[in-house]
């Protein structure tokens, strides 16, 4: 699990859950998701790293994000959560 990543896009509370290597790799596929989820709702502080929160994924929150009925979607392997 040293792999997974929560993603959250601080502007409206979108999560993205990424497999990367780094947080800095993860945050790049959150930017590159939330960009594709609403392409009709583009805002230019999507593309700004630090409009986002990352945090690894252990046993704990994975067991909580499990839980979680707000699901949107998965785009290119990175599952998407409502905000």
């Amino acid at each position: 699990m040293d792999n997974l990543w929560m993603v959250t896009w601080n502007l409206d509370l979108t999560q993205f859950l990424v497999e990367a290597e780094t947080d800095f790799k993860a945050v790049c596929k959150a930017i590159e998701t939330n960009k594709k989820l609403e392409p009709s709702e583009y805002d230019p502080d999507m593309e700004i790293a630090d409009t986002y929160w990352v945090e690894p994924v252990d046993m704990d929150l994975l067991g909580e994000i499990i839980k979680r009925k707000d699901v949107w979607g998965v785009i290119d392997n990175v599952i998407c959560f409502v905000g």
